[in-house]
């Protein structure tokens, strides 16, 4: 029904949309009246988020609505004894929890007793073919390259990437996500301009991606691109790339920052293998959606 909306009437699409709210208050005055309400994904759970976590457990909902999670992330594998109650008392708005991380399952069974389902990250909802639609060509981009992609600066990705580079004679090129300031490496060209268009294509084009995001790591996975993903031993948010990894069987390809790269060339995987997995953990994640919904 909801597809059938969104290609026969724009209006339509526009109907089904709440107003803007600007405030918690706002948001809670509202009478709402919504068949299902859910939340999902990322970090909406992630205790140190600069704003109040609170509407992304649905407290906002009406009393006795149906309502569930979809891979909503606490974006950290460990949780400070004082905000449990209070999150124990905001997840019991929730009738169906699940999460994108197994750690995540683990600290919804600490915090509430309950038990969370493990589901995959929208963006692996939607395989390769599926995606193709949303890509946008870069030009002028070589036959073969590595692409890396990472959030925080760290030496390990472009040491490791311009190793695999030399190996294989092909260039290296990085998405910056910001223009205004952008790190200068010797032997890595940066790309100012791409946006979610044009990094679909340049990680789906890729000979191999070195990256320390997850949905670098998660688009390398589901486009069956070979990659690595660099993780900082100093962080406490790598859980989201291990889960993910550790289910397809790819952990292999998980590097700490403080290992040489001498040691590490680009490799090919089972891609069936891993596919299978991919295919097992959406059909999962479809009828935990379809579940939630109906039931």
């Amino acid at each position: 029904e909801i597809s059938e909306c969104l290609v026969g009437s724009e209006m339509c699409i526009r109907d089904r949309f709440s107003r803007c709210f600007k405030s918690m208050d706002d948001l809670y005055r509202e009478h709402l009246d919504y068949d299902v309400y859910v939340v999902g994904s990322d970090q909406v759970w992630n205790p140190g988020a600069s704003s109040s976590i609170e509407p992304y457990f649905l407290t906002f909902a009406p009393q006795g609505a149906r309502t569930f999670s979809y891979a909503s992330s606490f974006g950290v594998d460990k949780i400070g004894s004082s905000i449990m109650p209070k999150m124990k008392e905001w997840m019991s708005c929730i009738k169906a929890i699940s999460v994108r991380e197994t750690s995540g399952v683990e600290l919804v069974k600490r915090i509430t007793g309950c038990d969370a389902t493990l589901v995959c990250d929208p963006t692996l909802l939607l395989d390769k073919e599926d995606w193709k639609p949303y890509m946008k060509v870069v030009l002028n981009m070589p036959q073969r390259y590595v692409i890396i992609y990472q959030l925080s600066a760290s030496q390990t990705i472009v040491d490791l990437a311009c190793r695999i580079a030399q190996e294989q004679n092909i260039p290296v090129y990085r998405i910056c996500k910001r223009a205004f300031w952008v790190e200068q490496n010797e032997g890595v060209k940066n790309i100012l301009d791409a946006g979610p268009a044009e990094f679909l294509s340049l990680i789906a084009n890729a000979s191999c991606v070195v990256t320390d995001s997850f949905h670098g790591t998660a688009f390398s996975v589901n486009f069956n691109i070979p990659f690595y993903t660099v993780v900082s031993v100093k962080k406490k948010n790598n859980s989201r790339m291990e889960s993910l990894l550790r289910y397809v069987g790819l952990m292999d390809r998980m590097v700490r920052d403080n290992v040489g790269v001498k040691c590490f060339s680009l490799t090919t995987y089972d891609k069936n293998k891993v596919n299978n997995r991919l295919l097992e953990l959406r059909k999962l994640s479809v009828d935990f959606i379809n579940n939630s919904i109906n039931c």
